[in-house]
């Protein structure tokens, strides 16, 4: 691996990792979902069904983790592995998801969502590139690191975790 870039809390020792910058998250639903009219609130969230992703070595668990929390697992109806398959989920079906703000804008581009900002406090979360020790040192690797800093990142020098 040559860079790790996302929301990746628990990165194991000899991995050096840099912030990049905070994020928070959204609902995505489709265009004419009956949630996007009228006001939002967690009530009428809560009787909605839910698609959520729980990729496997990140912190993304958090939003079934909220549900959960709030009594809404069983509003969970299913689970998938990867944000790219939202779209095709969400458009053609009545369930909407948390997604990332900017993985809601990025899928936005080529698919027609409807968003709205998360009823539910879901923990916002830090957006970290990752790279192993051996790597430290090389020059191409370097040379990626500082271009993804300069698109990305809000601050922060590098730290070894």
């Amino acid at each position: 691996m040559d860079l790790a870039i996302g929301n990746l809390p628990d990165m194991a020792p000899g991995f050096y990792q840099q912030r990049l910058f905070r994020e928070h998250y959204v609902a995505i639903t489709r265009p004419d979902h009956p949630l996007l009219g009228g006001a939002m609130n967690a009530e009428r969230f809560a009787v909605a069904h839910h698609a959520v992703v729980v990729p496997h070595g990140t912190g993304h668990s958090a939003v079934e983790q909220a549900l959960v929390d709030r009594g809404l697992a069983s509003r969970i109806v299913l689970r998938v592995q990867n944000f790219l398959v939202l779209p095709a989920i969400v458009t053609g079906t009545d369930l909407i998801a948390l997604v990332p703000r900017s993985a809601a804008l990025t899928l936005a581009v080529n698919h027609s969502l409807g968003q709205l900002p998360s009823p539910i406090e879901v923990p916002a979360f830090v957006v970290r590139q990752c790279w192993h020790e051996r790597f430290h040192g090389d020059a191409a690797n370097q040379w990626l690191r500082v271009l993804v800093a300069e698109l990305f990142m809000e601050g922060q020098p590098a730290d070894k975790a």
